[in-house]
C-alpha cells in the first residue's frame, strides 16, 4: 500500500478524512476524543468506517461525531458506480490499488482476504471523499484501515497519516508493516520503542 507523501505544513482550512475499522467504538473513544478535539478546533473532520455501527452505547461525544460519518455496505449499486468511475477515469490508480492490496497482504492470508473483502468498500469512500474534497487521510492501527486508507489515498493523490500501535505493529508479518509505514506522510508512535 502507498499513501502519497505530503512535505508541506498543515493548512488551516484542512478536510481531514479518519479512516476506521468501525465507528463509533467504546474500545476506540482515545480516537473519538482525537476527531472531537480537532472539529473543535475548526479543521473539518469526515469519518469513513468499514463497518456499521454496533449496538454497544455510545458515548456522547461519540453521537455528535455521527452525522459526520460515512458507512458503506459490503454491495451495492453505488459501490459498483465507484469502481467503474475509478476504472473509467483512474485506470491505472484503480489497478495499483488492487495489486498492492494483494502484494502487501499476501503473507497473512486471512488478513488478505479481508483486504480483498474492504478494497471495493475503499473505492467507494475514495469516491465520497472526493466529493467532500478531502485534503489528507488519518488512521489509526497498521491493519484493515491502513489498508483503506491507502486504497483512497492513491487513487485520489492525497496523503496519509499512520498512528500505529502495538496491534498492528506486532501481530502482522514485519514486512506486510513496513511498507504502509514508509508510504506515509506522517507517522505518529506512542513510543520510543515504536519507533524501531
Amino acid at each position: 500500500m502507498a499513501c502519497k507523501r505530503e512535505d508541506s505544513l498543515v493548512n488551516p482550512d484542512l478536510k481531514i478524512g479518519y479512516v476506521l475499522a468501525r465507528f463509533p467504538s467504546l474500545t476506540a473513544t482515545f480516537i473519538m476524543n482525537e476527531m472531537y478535539w480537532i472539529r473543535q478546533h475548526g479543521v473539518g473532520v469526515s469519518i469513513f468506517s468499514l463497518s456499521s455501527p454496533s449496538s454497544e452505547p455510545v458515548h456522547e461525544r461519540a453521537k455528535m461525531l455521527v452525522p459526520h460519518a460515512r458507512y458503506s455496505p459490503f454491495l451495492s449499486w453505488d459501490v459498483v458506480k465507484a469502481q467503474f468511475h475509478f476504472l473509467w477515469h483512474s485506470p491505472t490508480r484503480y489497478l495499483k490499488a488492487w495489486a498492492d492490496t494483494l502484494r502487501y497482504t499476501y503473507r497473512e492470508p486471512k488478513l488478505l482476504l479481508r483486504a480483498l473483502s474492504i478494497l471495493p468498500k475503499s473505492v467507494y469512500f475514495a469516491r465520497q471523499a472526493e466529493a467532500l474534497e478531502i485534503d489528507h487521510l488519518h488512521v489509526h492501527f497498521v491493519l484493515l484501515a491502513s489498508i483503506a486508507a491507502s486504497i483512497i489515498s492513491e487513487l485520489l493523490d492525497i496523503p496519509c497519516s499512520v498512528h500505529p500501535h502495538a496491534a498492528g505493529l506486532f501481530s502482522r508479518a514485519q514486512r506486510s508493516v513496513r511498507r504502509p509505514l514508509e508510504s506515509a506522510s506522517r507517522v505518529v508512535t506512542i513510543s520510543n520503542y515504536h519507533r524501531y
